[in-house]
C-alpha cells in the first residue's frame, strides 16, 4: 500500500447525523484535493457503498465487548481504535504521507504514536469535546463524568498534532486560548457532502398564507441536545405562539426521535413527527419557517443548513449560531435567547415572509457553504501549511482546484 492518508474516525460517515455528515463531506474533500489514497478507519457498522471515489478505502474496527469497555472505564480508553490504529501504522509507517484525527479524542493518546514514528498529522476538532461532554450527559459520556479525561485527550492532541483544524471560527479561538495560544488553528467551515446545485423549486416564491402558518424542525431527533431544545420549545413557545397564531402547524423531522417526542406528536394535533426521511429537503421546501431550538453543546449545527438550503428563513438560538456569523443580521435569519425575544423575531419573519426571495437565501447559503467552497477553504489552508506536513505541491491535485483562478 504507497502513498496513503490514514484517517481515523469514531464517526459512522454513512448515517445522516451532524459530525457523521460533516466527517463524510471531509473525507471527500480529502479525496479530491489530494493524490494519495484515503484510508478510513471507522467503525464497523459503516456502509463503505455511500463513498464513491475508488480513492477511498476502509479499514474497519469491531465493537468492544461489554467486558473490553468495561475494561476501558478504568483505564480511561476513550474509544476502540487506539490498538488497530498502533498496528496499521507499524505496519504502513512508509507508506503513510500523514494522519488525520477525525476528533480529538481519538487523537488523543494516538497522537503519541505518530509524533514517536515521525508522522505528521491533523486533528479537524469538530467542537469543544469536553464542552460537548458536559452537555451531553448519555452514557456515551458517563453522563458527563468523562469531561476532564476528554479535555485532558483534547488538550494533547492540540499541542501534539503538527495541525489544528475547527469547523468554525469561535472554536478555533476557543480551542487557541483553551490549549496553546501560541498555536494557531484554522477554520474551514463545513458543507453538504457533495457538490450541487440549486434546487430549480428554491427559484419560485413560496405562497404564505398567515392562518396557516408552517414551522419546520429537523435534527437527530433523539439525541439529548436536540431533544431538550424542541421540549423547551414547546413547552415555552409554541403555547404562546398558538395565541397569536392559531392555525400554526409544526413539524419535527429527523432520525429516531426519542419516546418523548413521539408520544408528544402523537396528543398534539397541530404537531406532525416524520421519522427518518428519505429526503429531508422535500420536507423542508413545504414549510415557511425553520426553527433551530437548540441550547447547548459547540461546533456547528448542521441542521440549519437544512432551512437555508431550501431558501427558508431561520429562527435560531443563539447557542445555535456558531459558524453562522455572516448571516447574522440578515431580514431572514434571526436569533434568540428566551421566549420573548422568540415571539418578536416570529413576528418580524411573518411580517417579511410575503417579500422573502427564497432564491436569494439559498444564492448566499450557497456562497457560503458550498461544497465548492468550503473544499477551497480547506486547499488554500493546506496549501499554505504543506510544510508542517512534509508536503509538496505535486501531493496535491491542481486539477481541482480552478477556484484558485477566480
Amino acid at each position: 500500500m504507497d502513498n496513503i492518508i490514514f484517517l481515523i474516525t469514531r464517526n459512522d460517515p454513512s448515517i445522516r447525523k451532524g459530525g457523521s455528515l460533516a466527517t463524510k463531506t471531509f473525507i471527500n474533500m480529502l479525496a479530491d484535493v489530494f493524490n494519495s489514497n484515503i484510508v478510513v478507519m471507522v467503525t464497523s457498522s459503516c456502509d463503505e457503498t455511500v463513498f464513491l471515489n475508488p480513492k477511498i478505502s476502509f479499514v474497519k474496527v469491531k465493537a468492544r465487548s461489554f467486558f473490553e469497555k468495561l475494561s476501558g472505564l478504568f483505564s480511561i480508553q476513550l474509544h476502540r481504535f487506539k490498538k488497530e490504529a498502533q498496528h496499521f501504522m507499524r505496519n504502513n509507517h512508509k507508506s503513510i504521507r500523514f494522519v488525520i484525527f477525525d476528533g480529538s479524542i481519538v487523537a488523543g493518546d494516538i497522537v503519541n504514536m505518530t509524533q514517536k514514528m515521525n508522522i505528521p498529522s491533523i486533528t479537524l476538532h469538530h467542537n469543544i469535546e469536553s464542552k460537548y461532554s458536559i452537555d451531553e450527559k448519555t452514557n456515551t459520556t458517563l453522563w458527563g463524568l468523562t469531561g476532564y479525561f476528554i479535555n485532558r485527550a483534547e488538550r494533547n492532541a492540540y499541542r501534539k498534532s503538527s495541525l489544528n483544524l475547527a469547523l468554525t471560527n469561535k472554536d478555533a479561538t476557543d480551542l487557541m486560548n483553551l490549549h496553546d495560544p501560541s498555536k494557531k488553528c484554522y477554520s474551514i467551515g463545513c458543507s453538504d457532502p457533495y457538490p450541487h446545485d440549486l434546487h430549480d423549486r428554491t427559484d419560485q416564491r413560496k405562497s404564505f398564507n398567515p392562518t396557516n402558518i408552517k414551522i419546520i424542525i429537523t435534527g437527530s431527533l433523539g439525541d439529548r441536545q436536540t431533544e431538550k431544545g424542541i421540549l423547551s420549545f414547546l413547552k415555552n413557545c409554541y403555547p404562546e405562539l398558538l395565541r397569536s397564531y392559531s392555525g400554526i402547524k409544526v413539524t419535527l423531522a429527523g432520525r429516531n426521535p426519542s419516546k418523548k417526542l413521539r408520544s408528544i406528536s402523537e396528543k398534539e394535533k397541530n404537531l406532525v413527527l416524520i421519522s427518518n426521511p428519505y429526503d429531508i429537503n422535500d420536507i423542508v421546501r413545504e414549510a415557511d419557517i425553520f426553527v433551530c431550538p437548540v441550547s447547548l453543546g459547540s461546533g456547528i449545527k448542521l441542521r440549519l443548513m437544512d432551512g437555508l438550503r431550501n431558501g427558508l428563513p431561520i429562527i435560531t438560538h443563539f447557542n445555535s449560531v456558531n459558524g453562522y456569523d455572516d448571516f447574522v443580521g440578515k431580514k431572514w435569519f434571526k436569533c434568540y435567547s428566551n421566549t420573548q425575544e422568540f415571539l418578536v423575531a416570529f413576528d418580524e419573519i411573518v411580517e417579511f415572509l410575503p417579500k422573502l426571495e427564497r432564491i436569494s437565501v439559498a444564492h448566499f447559503y450557497h456562497k457560503k457553504f458550498s461544497y465548492e467552497a468550503v473544499k477551497s477553504k480547506l486547499f488554500l489552508v493546506l496549501l499554505n501549511q504543506m510544510h508542517l506536513l512534509g508536503l509538496k505541491e505535486m501531493d496535491v491535485n491542481l486539477q481541482n482546484s480552478s477556484f484558485l483562478n477566480k
